[in-house]
Parts: structure tokens; C-alpha cells; sequence
């Protein structure tokens, strides 16, 4: 980061976030008087006016998106969260909208230059970057997990957008990619542009993006798994009669994909809920001793994922009649849903159901459909990762995230490290009831138009 920008970024965290100068100090690893001398640079230079507004000039404008975040609001949530028992390592809030609270709709979001999913990506990327180096000054070789989605494609797609050159020339030896889905849907659905779309988001093109990063792509090594991450609906319900005949099938096919055996072992097919609490405690007592029963995924040093809130017509509801924000809310109320991640659906008391489950059967038939990454996955590796450098890496962003969020990291325990806007940050201080907070810590993240097109120079009221 050159002296100009680094210079703003201090600005904005002195003058808009309040932020004391030990704080920004000990968080760019500077000294004290280093950061005095950047602000009087920034306002020498004309960066801050009236204090509590920061100015970036055309040439560092679009840099400043890559370094902004709002840390007071990130301590806040992440004691907020961990009082509730998050057990977080660190939250990372960046700019959503000029006003949080008033949410723009996704047709703007696509107008701007850096929309809220970009912003969030963009600095996922820089966190897995910070941690890796950390990770790899004490260890021979790093394994990444990563999830499909379009969250983590930005990550993975911001990556090489990094300051260190060293890192992004690493031996090809000291870093392992996984794919923790599978490539394709096994669907009786016809429709080319859902399955284009599941592709261009999935786990393995996703590795395959954060693998391009480095210069020795070439020889790094990454394993994909190649059987189904969702089986289709209809074939499921076809079989369900069936169901000991479709499981053997299916656990044959899967234990003769190397990826997944080697990720996931013999974890089972369709599970039940004993056999899945069966099975997960199996593995936590003899994690590390049969890797070829219970594979590696707990060796995993990070695992990159997104959270889902249900903004999509669920598999089970079928109202045409409905709008589809009628849709989901009845789904919710139905079925006490509140979002998914790894594919699967979670309730409202942060329970997963899984096959023949008595109080939600029906989205227990729908988890049965999904392979591989179980939510539990994540909740064992962030467990493993509570004390040390690594662990699982949550990013989401938008107000409707919120409830979900809240949920999945403290009733599900499933990250260590999660990066957030500051929509959906307003929204989960009103969740927790920190309305008092909220206006006090929310008073100045204003700092200028976030469209990258937007007009310069011009204060925002």
C-alpha cells in the first residue's frame, strides 16, 4: 500500500470511524507516530475535510475499496456474537450502502462498479491472504477448502489482486486445494441456463479460480470430486421406495471418487439423524488416526463458504399462485426454516434435519438429496481452529442475510472468521437488540458515493 493510500485509509478510521491512534496503529502494524504523520499528510493533502468526511481523489478512489473496512463495527458484533457463543477469531465489516438501512435493489447493485458481493469478496481474499502467510511460516503444506457459491467465487477471484508477490510465487508443494462439492447436479430438470449457472459457481471452478492465482499453477495440486453435490428431486422421490437400493448405489459411486473418499471417507449416503451424529462422533474421536475411513476434512487448515437465507423458492413448495416472497415466507412459517449452508437446510433452532425426521420431515427429504459437505463439517473444523491460525471463513452480505446469519454462527458454531457489509451488519445489531449501539456506531460510515462512477469529490448531505 503506497504512503497516499495508506494515508486515506488512516483518515477514514481516525476521522469517520472515531478509531483512537494505538488502535490504528497496532492494526496496520505501524508506529504511533507513523499514523500521525499519515493524517497530517491526508489533511495537508486536502483527503479530509470538516473531519468527518473523507475525500478520495479519481486515482485512489477505486484502490480505497480494497482497504476500507470498518473495524469498530467488526469488534462490536464479534463480542456481541461471541457472548452468545460464536467463538469468532475476527469480523470484517465493508462498505454496503451510503445509508445501511435503506437496502439498494439488485438491478442498482449490478449498475455499480463495485457492488456489495465484490466489496465483500475483495476482502475475504485479503484475510485468506493475511492468514495463509501466517500458516505458512509454520507449516510444510496448507490445505484450502473451498465451497461453491458466488461469495467464495469473488474471494477466489480476488486473490490475485494481492501486495505480495512472494506469496503468490509459493512452491507449488506448500499449498493443496479442495473442492468440497461435487462438479454437477444429477436433475431430470431440462432447464441448460440452472445448470450453467450451477457450473460457472461450483467448488471446483471456484478452486480452479484461487489455483490460477499463483505462478505455479501448473503443478499445484488440487483435488476435485466428480460425483453429484444434489441429486434431482424427482429422481430421489422415484427411488424413495427403493431407498436401501439407491443408497448402496450411491455410496459404491461415491467411494470410487478419490476426491470425496479422500475428503470425506466413508460418510454416509442419505443419512438419518443418528447415523450423521453416528457418524460425526466417530470422527471426532479418531480424527487423525484413519484418515481412509473418515478422510481429511478436518485437516482442512481453512474451509471458504456462504450462507444462503432461503431467497430462492425452496425444492418442497410448489405455490404458483404465490409471488415468491410469498413463497419463501411460507416456507419459513411452515417449515420453522431459516437459510442453508453446504446446501442444507437449518431451522430456526438450529437444528439440520436429516431423513424421516419427525418434527420436519420435509426438509429432511431435502437435505437427504445433498453429497459431501455437511454444516457439521464446518462447525468441527472451526472447533479444531478456535485457539490457532486457520479455520472456516463466512462471507454473506445483503440485510435479508441477517436472521440466517445469526443463527448459523450462534446455534451452528460453524466459523472462525466471517466477512459481512455494513447492511447486513445494521441488520444483525437489530437483531441483538444493540439499537443503541447501532446508531452510535452507524453514525459516521457514510464516507462518499460507492458507485465507482459516482461523482467525485461531492459530500453525501
Amino acid at each position: 500500500m503506497d504512503s497516499k493510500l495508506e494515508a486515506l485509509v488512516m483518515a477514514q478510521q481516525a476521522f469517520v470511524e472515531r478509531m483512537n491512534y494505538n488502535d490504528i496503529a497496532q492494526l496496520h502494524g505501524v508506529s504511533v507516530a507513523t499514523v500521525s504523520r499519515r493524517l497530517a499528510e491526508a489533511k495537508e493533502s486536502g483527503f479530509v475535510r470538516e473531519i468527518r468526511r473523507v475525500l478520495p481523489p479519481n486515482d485512489l478512489r477505486e484502490a480505497l475499496y480494497r482497504y476500507v473496512t470498518f473495524d469498530k463495527i467488526g469488534r462490536r458484533l464479534r463480542e456481541a456474537l461471541n457472548q452468545r457463543g460464536a467463538g469468532l477469531k475476527r469480523v470484517i465489516v465493508t462498505a454496503g450502502d451510503t445509508n445501511p438501512a435503506e437496502e439498494s435493489s439488485e438491478d442498482e447493485e449490478r449498475k455499480k462498479g463495485f457492488p456489495r458481493i465484490t466489496r465483500v469478496g475483495i476482502h475475504g481474499a485479503r484475510l485468506l491472504q493475511q492468514e495463509l502467510k501466517v500458516l505458512l511460516t509454520t507449516q510444510n503444506c496448507v490445505r484450502i477448502g473451498v465451497n461453491w457459491g458466488y461469495a467464495v467465487q469473488m474471494v477466489c477471484t480476488q486473490f490475485g489482486e494481492c501486495d505480495d508477490e512472494a506469496l503468490l510465487d509459493c512452491p507449488p508443494e506448500r499449498i493443496e486445494f479442495n473442492a468440497l462439492s461435487g462438479l454437477f447436479w444429477i436433475d431430470c430438470d431440462p432447464d441448460i441456463e440452472r445448470a450453467r449457472r450451477s457450473w460457472v459457481s461450483s467448488s471446483a471452478v471456484n478452486a480452479q479460480r484461487l489455483v490460477q492465482a499463483f505462478r505455479h499453477q501448473e503443478d499445484m495440486r488440487v483435488h476435485l470430486i466428480r460425483v453429484p453435490a444434489i441429486i434431482g428431486k424427482e429422481m430421489f422421490e422415484s427411488e424413495r421406495r427403493r431407498l436401501d437400493m439407491t443408497r448402496e448405489v450411491l455410496q459404491n459411486f461415491c467411494k470410487s471418487d478419490p476426491g470425496y473418499r479422500y475428503l470425506y471417507g466413508d460418510k454416509p449416503i442419505f443419512p438419518t439423524t443418528a447415523q450423521a451424529e453416528a457418524y460425526l462422533s466417530e470422527r471426532w474421536l479418531r480424527r487423525g488416526t484413519d484418515p481412509g475411513q473418515f478422510g481429511t476434512i478436518l485437516e482442512q487448515d481453512f474451509l471458504l463458504t456462504g450462507l444462503s437465507s432461503l431467497d430462492k423458492t425452496a425444492g418442497f413448495v410448489h405455490l404458483s399462485d404465490l409471488a415468491l416472497d410469498k413463497q419463501v415466507e411460507y416456507f419459513r412459517e411452515r417449515f420453522h426454516a431459516s437459510g442453508d449452508v453446504a446446501s442444507h437446510i437449518f431451522t430456526e433452532d438450529s437444528k439440520i434435519p436429516r431423513l424421516d425426521h419427525p418434527a420436519h420431515p420435509e426438509i429432511g427429504a431435502e437435505n437427504a438429496r445433498v453429497l459431501s459437505l455437511w454444516p457439521e463439517d464446518l462447525t468441527q473444523c472451526a472447533d479444531l481452529h478456535r485457539a490457532t491460525p486457520g479455520g472456516v471463513i463466512v462471507l454473506s452480505c445483503g440485510q435479508k442475510k441477517a436472521h440466517a446469519l445469526l443463527i448459523a454462527l450462534t446455534g451452528l458454531q460453524i466459523a472462525n472468521y466471517v466477512v459481512i457489509d455494513t447492511n447486513l451488519a445494521w441488520k444483525l445489531y437489530e437483531h441483538m437488540g444493540m439499537i443503541n449501539e447501532q446508531e452510535r456506531d452507524f453514525s459516521t460510515v457514510e464516507l462518499w458515493d460507492f458507485s465507482v462512477n459516482g461523482s467525485n469529490g461531492q459530500e453525501n448531505g
